[in-house]
C-alpha cells in the first residue's frame, strides 16, 4: 500500500563478539549496509559467516552483555535516527530459514497468535485490521483460513507458507 509509511534501515561499522573458551570470538567486524523500501536485499555468505547473527542483531534478538558478554559495536539507524534494536524489537521481524509453523493452524491464526504475543498495546479491532492488511499485502487473503499443513497434512503452498 503506497499510502503507508515506509522506513529505511541502515547499519554502520556493526560488529559482534562473544566470550569463548579461548578468549573473545569475533563473529562480525565492521559490517555496513542498508535496506530500502521497495528493494529486495539478499544476504549471502558461506556457512558460519555471520548471516544469521547479523539478522538477529538487526532484529534486536541479541543484547549486549549477558552470559556471553556480547559486544555489539556500531550503529543501527531507522530513517537516519540511531536506535537500540533490542529496545525496538516490535519494529523488526524476519522469517528464519526453517521457521516452525504449526501445520494445523491457518495463516490468520498464526498472525493472530504472533500479534497477541507482540502487540499487547494494540486493541482487538486494530489488531484484526492489522492482520487483515498484512494478509492482503502478502497475497494470503485467499488461503487465510486454510491450514498451513505439513508433511502429513496437505495445506497451503510452499511459497504461501514462506510468506
Amino acid at each position: 500500500d503506497k499510502n503507508k509509511p515506509s522506513a529505511t534501515l541502515a547499519w554502520e561499522g556493526l560488529g559482534f563478539a562473544v566470550q569463548a573458551q579461548k578468549g573473545r570470538k569475533e563473529i562480525l567486524k565492521g559490517v555496513t549496509g542498508d535496506l530500502r523500501p521497495g528493494e529486495l536485499t539478499c544476504i549471502l555468505g558461506p556457512s558460519g559467516s555471520g548471516k544469521t547473527s547479523l539478522l538477529n542483531i538487526l532484529a534486536g534478538r541479541v543484547r549486549k552483555g549477558g552470559k556471553s558478554k556480547a559486544e555489539i559495536p556500531g550503529q543501527v539507524k531507522v530513517n537516519g535516527k540511531a536506535i537500540e534494536t533490542s529496545d525496538n524489537q516490535q519494529l523488526f521481524g524476519y522469517v528464519m530459514q526453517d521457521d516452525a509453523l504449526l501445520g494445523t493452524m491457518t495463516p490468520r491464526e498464526i498472525l493472530q497468535f504472533s500479534a497477541n504475543l507482540r502487540l499487547d498495546h494494540v486493541t482487538g479491532d486494530s489488531k484484526e485490521n492489522l492482520i487483515a492488511d498484512l494478509l492482503q499485502s502478502m497475497g494470503l487473503t485467499k488461503c487465510a483460513d486454510t491450514m498451513v499443513g505439513n508433511e502429513l497434512i496437505k495445506g497451503i503452498s510452499g511459497g504461501e507458507r514462506k510468506r
